[in-house]
Order: structure tokens, then sequence, then C-alpha cells
């Protein structure tokens, strides 16, 4: 009960046969005194909270910041050490180039199979530094995509013809379905790079006498590139983690073609720099298409 800014607290006890007897007293002050509290409490409660909000965010802070140091030291490494590979395998590349042309008769069978692997590895070796250098890159933001107007549709004819003489040495077919004069704006040697990814990996993952097709069209909204192959395929729980970093569907089988797991990392990437995306449909035993759309 209130009246005149009072507060009382009443009780009633029932009398047999008469009534009722009502006792009360003013309980003003105590309701103040706990109004205060109760204040004083939230007070308290909010203040409790952003200390220990504030100590989280330091220790959390002082927590991550080796993580950080060590996360950047790594990258630094590995764009130092990508640059630093970079020239002798320029040097060894043209040293076996210059052998080849001077000294391709005179060389032994052995000798010139010999030469043929020592090729083959600096090749993979100059891919792979090259991809790490792109990965170190993007992940420290200083890759800068230079960006200007060319002819997708040659750039697409360029790639395949590069690769007419690996198709044939691996026993398979290359066919296309070209839109012609198709043009787009975007950083060429990355797209060129982005191709030979898709086209090494429909290699390697083919079966013999298999066939791979590469298509462009284009939509109302894109560029549309495909890349299908007739190869081993990837399974359903799989084709969700491909695009990770690293990450190999058989690790063995991986690592017997000289797969490193980062191919389809930098192919996402590539892609999304230039505001496109991937879709992938694959059969286990029939094969993979990869999709690439690019907006116009």
């Amino acid at each position: 009960m209130d009246e005149d800014d009072r507060d009382y607290l009443i009780a009633a006890r029932p009398l047999e046969n008469i009534g009722y007897v009502y006792s009360g007293t003013e309980i003003t002050q105590q309701k103040e005194v706990l109004n205060r509290l109760f204040v004083v409490l939230l007070l308290l409660t909010a203040l409790f909270t952003f200390v220990a909000m504030t100590l989280s965010f330091i220790m959390t802070g002082k927590a991550i910041r080796p993580i950080m140091n060590s996360v950047e030291r790594q990258r630094d490494f590995v764009n130092d050490a990508s640059h630093e590979l970079r020239t002798p395998l320029s040097i060894l590349s043209a040293g076996l180039v210059i052998l080849e042309e001077e000294d391709g008769e005179k060389l032994s069978d052995f000798s010139k199979q010999t030469v043929d692997d020592m090729s083959d590895e600096v090749r993979r070796m100059t891919s792979l530094v090259n991809n790490l250098l792109l990965l170190a890159r993007s992940d420290s933001g200083k890759l800068v995509l230079e960006k200007k107007e060319f002819d997708l549709s040659a750039l697409l004819f360029r790639s395949i013809r590069s690769f007419s003489k690996v198709v044939e040495d691996n026993e398979l077919s290359l066919t296309s379905d070209i839109q012609e004069n198709v043009h787009f704006t975007g950083d060429q040697e990355r797209l060129k790079q982005l191709l030979y990814l898709f086209l090494d990996n429909a290699i390697k993952y083919n079966r013999k006498n298999g066939n791979i097709r590469v298509q462009l069209n284009t939509t109302e909204i894109y560029n549309r590139i495909s890349v299908i192959d007739t190869g081993i395929g990837i399974a359903p729980e799989h084709q969700i983690k491909i695009f990770n970093r690293f990450y190999r569907v058989d690790e063995t089988r991986s690592r017997a073609m000289g797969s490193n797991g980062i191919g389809l990392s930098i192919a996402r990437f590539i892609v999304q720099a230039h505001g496109g995306f991937i879709e992938v449909d694959s059969t286990v035993g029939k094969g993979t298409c990869f999709t690439i759309l690019l907006p116009k």
C-alpha cells in the first residue's frame, strides 16, 4: 500500500467467528535502502563486466601477438625464399635448354632422358615457387592485379596449344569449343596461370586415352570457362574441401603425381580477385567439370 509517498507492510489474520485482525508497519526506509543497493549492484556488475572485458582484450592481444609475429615471419620467409629460388631455377632452366639445343645429338639415350627428367623437375619447382610467391603476396595484401582489356578467347587458344605436347605424351586428347572474340578486363598473366592450373590437373588426374575439353561461352552476366576431363573424379565429401590450401583428396596419389595441394586454392583466389567464382561437378570414375564464372 502506498500513501503520501510512504510504503507499508500489512498482514491480516482471520479470527474464528469474529473477522480479521490487521497489523501494519512502515517500510519506506527499508525499501529505499533496497533500491539503492539494487542500483549499486547494477553499477558494480557493469563495472566488473567492463574490467573483465578490458583485461580479456589485453591478455588476448598479448597471447595473439607472438602468433601473429610468427605468421608474419613465415610469410616473409616464403616470400624471400621464393624470390631467392627463382634466379637459380631460371639459370638451371636456361642451361638445360642450351644443353638440349647444342649437345642434344651428342647425348646418349640415358643422358637425354636424364636431361628431360631434370627439365621436368625444374618446371615443377618453378611452378611451385611461383605459386608460393603468389600465396605469400596474397596473404600479405601486397598482390596487385594488373587489369586491362584483352582477348580471352585468344588466351584460351594459346593455353591449349602450349599443352598439346604434354597431352600427346600422356596419351590424351584435347578438344575445345571456344566462342571467339570474347574480351575481358582482368589480369591476363593471372588468368593464364589459372588456365594452366586447371589444364595441369585435368592431365594429372585423367585416365589413359582420356579426353580433356575446354569451353568458353558468354551469358548476359558472365564469361563462362569450363575445363572438363574424363578422369578419376572427386567424391562429393571432398568437393567442398578441394579449394582449401594444402588439401589433398588422396595423399599417396597426389604426391606421386607431383601435387602440392595449393593449385586449386590459388585458382580460387585468382577467380575471386576478379569478382567471380568456381563451380565443380564431378562423378567418381567418370570425370570432373570445373566451371569458372567471370563477371563481364
